[in-house]
């Protein structure tokens, strides 16, 4: 099925995260084209890089590239000379993924680009092996006004080798002004399995409960982060105010914790609750030492 329409980069901005009295107006109107790319098969796909519209081409060379399909690395490389910039861009960036090194070299040519759209989508390849230039640009685009172009950037400067630049870049997303920048932040924290990443998460719980959207990916990524540095904070979480959240933490420390741990019937009361986070605290005041924080939890079915 495809869908097409032009979009108001204004709404945009506003449906990214920001309000009508901040949004800055933006007069410029984009039309797009969106498929199910990812429910094709490769022969489907293969047939997209040949098609007239320009923004199949693109969407079917990046879902080449994110599926690793090198046997056809030859039909991404045919785009490189490919009249739309941004399917060289797609292509470059899906080549380069696929082991072809020398398509490095057109992606840093499109670090000088003058279009930062361009340049935040080409950084994040050349970021993820380790190139000190593309770096920086990414540093640079982090602080662009446009939010588009902030999440192209940031999401290249997680993506380092270099371990301290990737965390302060995710810290500094936790503190941009739109909600869709903060987000993707969590969501990247969430996959990183260290109490470093935890750590970053944990201090963001203090959200108001009008941020709920936020505050529940924060949780979940808190949940996910499945070390042993999760555990404290998850026994505090058994208590949160948000009883989805409460329920959530409970369930993953039941995993944790079956021996002896609190039942189900716990979380019928607030009394219950309680309890239940003050067994949990106990055990973890005995046991938790002789964990090494960053050690991954069991698995429920190994126990």
């Amino acid at each position: 099925m495809r869908l097409l329409g032009i979009v108001s980069l204004t709404v945009l901005q506003v449906l990214l995260g920001g309000s009508l009295a901040r949004a800055k107006p933006v007069t410029t109107t984009i039309t797009f084209t969106t498929r199910a790319y990812y429910r094709m098969d490769e022969a489907a796909l293969l047939n997209m890089l040949k098609s007239p519209d320009a923004g199949d081409r693109r969407g079917a060379a990046y879902e080449i590239g994110s599926r690793g399909l090198t046997q056809h690395l030859g039909a991404i490389q045919s785009l490189f000379n490919d009249p739309d910039l941004w399917v060289r861009a797609k292509a470059a960036a899906a080549a380069f993924s696929l082991g072809d090194k020398g398509a490095g070299s057109l992606l840093r040519q499109m670090l000088e680009d003058a279009d930062p759209w361009v340049v935040s989508t080409v950084a994040q390849p050349l970021v993820s092996d380790g190139d000190a230039k593309a770096l920086e640009i990414a540093r640079k685009l982090s602080k662009h006004t446009h939010v588009t172009v902030r999440r192209h950037a940031f999401a290249a400067l997680w993506s380092s080798p270099d371990q301290e630049a990737s965390y302060n870049a995710l810290a500094s997303a936790l503190g941009d002004d739109l909600v869709a920048v903060r987000i993707d932040a969590v969501r990247a924290l969430g996959k990183r399995h260290t109490k470093r990443a935890l750590d970053i998460l944990a201090a963001r719980l203090p959200l108001a409960p009008s941020e709920l959207l936020e505050r529940w990916t924060v949780a979940l990524a808190i949940k996910n982060n499945d070390t042993w540095a999760s555990v404290p904070v998850l026994i505090e979480l058994v208590a949160d105010p948000d009883p989805m959240i409460g329920v959530q933490a409970f369930m993953k420390l039941r995993d944790v914790h079956r021996t002896d741990g609190p039942g189900y019937e716990a979380i019928k009361t607030p009394d219950g609750i309680r309890e239940a986070a003050d067994k949990w605290r106990r055990w973890w005041n005995q046991e938790g030492s002789i964990h090494p924080p960053d050690d991954r939890l069991p698995r429920p079915e190994s126990k």
